[in-house]
């Protein structure tokens, strides 16, 4: 985990949108340390399950390759 002093707004702006996707209004996850998802969570290399927003999950299958 990494802790930054902006909102991810700002932090999404900077990133490539090709590796790395909002999936929730919390997290920011990079596309390359998702390892399985479902259409309510993904679980990342270091195990951590993180839960995918109502709002967010169109385009979290979009970019994660469940279109």
């Amino acid at each position: 985990m990494t802790l930054v002093n902006c909102t991810l707004k700002q932090l999404r702006a900077e990133l490539d949108p090709a590796a790395f996707v909002q999936v929730h209004k919390s997290y920011l996850v990079a596309v390359r340390h998702v390892i399985s998802r479902d259409s309510h969570q993904l679980q990342l290399s270091n195990h951590t399950l993180i839960k995918i927003g109502d709002a967010y999950k169109p385009q979290a299958r979009l970019l994660l390759g469940q279109a």
